[in-house]
């Protein structure tokens, strides 16, 4: 969806660097929360208060960086879109 909207919007090159970043960025994040909650689930496969916090602190660390994605999805395509909008209006 972003990819064809990029090509739509014709984003300029370095706003494709920001969105492939970004997503490669949210894509590793999720790879390393999975390895994460794998090992942990390895090293104590019984509830463990510590392991939870570990996993929380993972699964935080890919909401923070989807966060951050979407801010950079807005920064870009935002203002071309209000722009669309405003031609309508």
């Amino acid at each position: 969806m972003v990819i064809i909207l990029g090509y739509i919007l014709k984003i300029a090159t370095l706003e494709w660097v920001a969105i492939s970043l970004s997503i490669g960025l949210v894509i590793s994040m999720e790879c390393l929360n999975s390895a994460v909650e794998y090992l942990a689930d390895f090293v104590s496969p019984e509830k463990n208060e510590q392991i939870k916090k570990v996993k929380d602190a993972a699964a935080a660390a890919v909401l923070i960086s989807a966060l951050a994605s979407i801010g950079v999805g807005l920064l870009i395509f935002a203002p071309k879109m209000w722009s669309i909008v405003k031609l309508y209006l």
